[in-house]
């Protein structure tokens, strides 16, 4: 209002106070100081009496917001005609701020990683061999650097080396592919593994080669495997085998953080 001078080292005007009481208790008779002392909680709009913004007070400081909808017309016409302060107009300017440079950093991640190509995959894998047929099933989490999640299963079958037997796995498969979309449809694995024999159930581990028939490109992978098999499967085994992924469900980790 340019009527006095505030010194912000002191936190004190230089001159007094036109009005010699706020009625606001002790600090209100003080004419030199702002806000009660605290000018980081309060505000005096009018100069004529100071409200705490981290207050409710529905005694002509700020309007109580309701319980359900904040900002309805009906609670805007409240404030107004009873001469409240919407305190929300605050909290809303002061968390529309940060909400907006937090999206600002998430956006700027999203950016940055969504350049990179590359998938990784997690989860389990049952196999069973007749023969010389091997069956797989496997389903597990892919996720990329563009921000999705995807829980997809693949359902293949090939030749394989081993004598009849069965196994579970857990497996982590690595791809050059730009995201887990290009993950569905056709694929081809070419693999191994071994085994210590035991009358009881055994240890495996594994390698796998993989091929992605993303229909006009193809995109390649690496997988590694670690489990138990039935005895009878011998110390070791080589696979080929082809087969198809579908996604079941799918989500964007930066969608949901952005709202979109």
């Amino acid at each position: 209002m340019q009527s006095r001078y505030y010194d912000p080292i002191v936190k004190r005007f230089l001159n007094a106070d036109s009005y010699g009481s706020t009625g606001q208790g002790f600090l209100g008779f003080n004419m030199f100081a702002y806000c009660g002392n605290n000018p980081v909680s309060g505000v005096d709009p009018s100069g004529a009496r100071f409200v705490n913004t981290m207050m409710t007070d529905s005694g002509g400081g700020w309007c109580p917001p309701p319980e359900a909808a904040y900002y309805t017309p009906e609670y805007v016409q409240y404030c107004q005609k009873n001469g409240y302060f919407l305190k929300e107009t605050y909290i809303q300017y002061y968390n529309s701020s940060v909400e907006a440079c937090v999206k600002d950093a998430i956006t700027a991640i999203k950016n940055t990683l969504s350049g990179w190509d590359g998938t990784c995959s997690a989860g389990f894998s049952f196999s069973g061999t007749l023969g010389m047929w091997n069956y797989n099933y496997q389903i597990g989490i892919s996720i990329d650097f563009k921000g999705n999640f995807a829980l997809q299963h693949t359902i293949a079958t090939g030749a394989t080396t081993s004598n009849p037997y069965g196994s579970a796995c857990v497996f982590v498969m690595i791809t050059d592919a730009p995201s887990v979309k290009h993950l569905n449809g056709p694929g081809y694995q070419f693999g191994g593994s071994v085994s210590i024999p035991s009358p009881a159930l055994t240890a495996s581990m594994g390698g796998e080669f993989n091929i992605i028939d993303a229909g006009n490109k193809y995109y390649y992978g690496a997988t590694g495997l670690l489990g138990i098999t039935t005895p009878g499967g011998g110390i070791g085994e080589l696979h080929a085998e082809w087969g198809n992924t579908n996604t079941i469900l799918s989500i964007n980790i930066f969608d949901i953080l952005l709202g979109n």
